[in-house]
């Protein structure tokens, strides 16, 4: 019995030093691009959020929010932007890190814009064109009470002729897009529907959405006709969470009209009701 016990345990000692030392592990950075996305508020004004790709291996596992040093980093401080269409040259100004706003835009439905986006401090360039679309106003929203916690809201609106894509947020807090620091995952969303009028046999469309848990008796929906090129980018961004979380999780590759770059740049007006949950 002592010889076997000894056998084995020199078996196991003989194995472990078979095992080779670990190697060193070299993974090329991949290189540094610009990200963009867009906003229209208001008439005339458009806001650009402007970034730069990064490593998720620079990023900490043990922190779970990003420090102002890794937001300057990420975010374009010194930039040349440029939005052309319609006949008019319009540049960006800036207001914050990663932030540049035009409020004299000239946005008219069916004409085609061109934003061209410099970061001087990397060299980074890029562009992207949209085309500024139709706003589609929503005609009723009416709501029923299920219980005292849960709503059940139809938002009715017309729908124009031709394919059409839309996205509708259902807000339970008015949000200042100058104060967002991701724009297509503010706190204040409590539901985003993305839908296409192929899914719909009628010139007017109806949609039921269930609400529960809001924060006040008041809630903002804001109707989006948007392009399909957007449509597929929010299909595809829905399955990965928030911007934070998508920048340390496993990556995904979503449809971009940016060339040499990421993000998204959309030209819409949103059509915005209220409506007061009153029994």
């Amino acid at each position: 019995m002592k010889k076997s016990i000894s056998y084995f345990l020199l078996l196991i000692v003989t194995l472990g030093s078979c095992v080779p030392e670990p190697l060193p592990l070299e993974i090329d950075q991949l290189e540094e691009k610009p990200v963009i996305w867009s906003q229209v508020i208001g008439e005339n004004g458009a806001i650009l959020y402007f970034g730069r790709t990064f490593s998720a291996l620079e990023f900490s596992d043990t922190e779970d929010t990003a420090s102002a040093d890794f937001l300057n980093e990420l975010l374009v401080q010194n930039a040349e932007i440029i939005l052309r269409g319609a006949g008019d040259v319009d540049t960006l100004f800036p207001l914050t890190n990663g932030l540049f706003l035009t409020l004299n835009a000239t946005l008219i439905p069916g004409e085609t814009y061109t934003i061209t986006a410099r970061d001087l401090d990397k060299g980074l360039s890029t562009s992207a064109s949209a085309v500024m679309m139709p706003q589609v106003a929503i005609d009723t929203v009416t709501f029923q009470s299920i219980d005292t916690n849960t709503y059940n809201l139809r938002v009715r609106f017309t729908d124009p002729s031709g394919p059409n894509w839309y996205a509708i947020h259902f807000y339970s807090s008015y949000n200042d897009p100058l104060e967002i620091q991701d724009p297509l995952e503010s706190t204040g969303v409590v539901r985003t529907v993305i839908l296409s009028d192929i899914e719909y046999n009628t010139a007017s469309i109806a949609l039921n959405q269930e609400l529960d848990f809001l924060e006040s008796d008041t809630v903002y929906v804001s109707l989006n006709n948007i392009d399909e090129g957007f449509y597929n980018y929010l299909q595809q961004r829905s399955r990965g969470g928030n911007l934070f979380s998508q920048a340390i999780s496993e990556p995904i590759t979503y449809p971009t009209n940016v060339l040499d770059g990421y993000g998204i740049f959309s030209l819409y007006r949103p059509s915005v009701k209220t409506v007061i949950l009153e029994n």
